[in-house]
Order: structure tokens, then sequence, then C-alpha cells
């Protein structure tokens, strides 16, 4: 496998003002700049069922769901990213330094795999995610096959792997207790276009 080539070292100010004046979202890793690639209509389709979903059950709970263009701060290592869906609970907090804010304590991250970001999303975003003590929970959401495997922070502070792998009945959203049925999740979503 290829390396991912490296873009110049930016500093984060030199970053947020690239990212808030241009037409397109990117990330940052420790000084370099990620661009982020478009999404497929599958990709997109899973993004806006399981966010309906959150937003209509979470509406009279004390937490938010969010979809991609909000931008999570992880300060201490240098790096923001967003996420395709990030929950939130009161008292929501946001790095106020940044143009604009940045959340700094989500409490879940949802990504939905595309084979141009399985990798990052399983490797190297998700190493950094573990570093926000807020965060209890990483779910990765396949196109296709239907499957979900999560990564649940134990009372301990341990990261501990669940995969539902062979025919899932539902998404289930741990830090918030939600449960979406693999029917809403995968609504309108096409095999033959994963």
């Amino acid at each position: 496998m290829l390396a991912r080539p490296k873009s110049p070292l930016v500093s984060i100010q030199q970053y947020l003002e690239a990212d808030r004046a241009a037409d397109y979202r990117s990330e940052y890793d420790a000084g370099h700049v990620v661009a982020m690639a478009g999404a497929s209509r599958n990709h997109n389709q899973l993004v806006a069922n399981i966010s309906a979903a959150l937003i209509n059950r979470l509406h009279d709970k004390a937490c938010n769901s969010y979809t991609t263009d909000l931008r999570v701060a992880i300060p201490s290592a240098g790096r923001f990213y967003y996420p395709d869906l990030v929950i939130a609970c009161n008292p929501e907090t946001y790095d106020e330094m940044l143009d604009p804010p940045a959340l700094t304590h989500p409490v879940a991250i949802l990504e939905v795999l595309s084979p141009s970001t399985e990798a990052r999303d399983r490797g190297e975003k998700f190493l950094w995610y573990q570093t926000i003590p807020s965060l209890r929970e990483y779910i990765l959401v396949s196109q296709w096959p239907r499957r979900f495997e999560y990564f649940l922070r134990s009372d301990a502070g341990q990261w501990v792997y669940r995969g539902d792998l062979t025919n899932p009945q539902n998404l289930e959203v741990h830090a918030v207790q939600q449960r979406i049925t693999v029917e809403e999740v995968y609504n309108k979503v096409s095999e033959e276009s994963a």
C-alpha cells in the first residue's frame, strides 16, 4: 500500500484561515492539511438516514447530533477532524478561540466507511479520537454489506471492540441509549452502487 503524500507543514492558524475561505472541507493532522473527498450517493444517504433518526430520537434529550460540517478539535494533538456524525451532550464544549469554534467534548462519533477513507477511519483517526476524554463510543458503519462495528470505552477507560458483522438488527448508539433499526439506517442504500 502506498503512503499518503504529506502536504507541506502549515500552522493551525494557517489551516483555520484557509479552511474558513475554502469551498471544500479539509482536516488537519499535526501540521498537514488533508483535503476531504466528495462522498458517494450511498455514503450521503447513510449519513442522512442516521442523522434524521438521531435528530428525531434526541429532540427532547440533553444531547444533539451533528453531521459532517461540525469540526471536532483535539487541540493537545494539533488535530481537527470532520466526522460523518458526532453526538454531544450538555454542556456542549467548544474551543471558542477557533473561528468557527470546534467541538472538543463529543460523547459519540460515527464514521461511514468508504474505500478511500476506511484505513484512515480505522487507524489514524481512531487513535486520536481515543484521546478525547469525553468520548464513550466510536461506531463504524459499512456501506455494504450491512454491518456495524463498535468501539466502546469501559468505565475503566479501556476500549472494547464489538462487531455486529452478520445480520445486524439495529444500530445501537450506547452513549445516548438509542437504537435505530437496520431498515432505517439502510433505507434507499443500493447494493449496486456500493
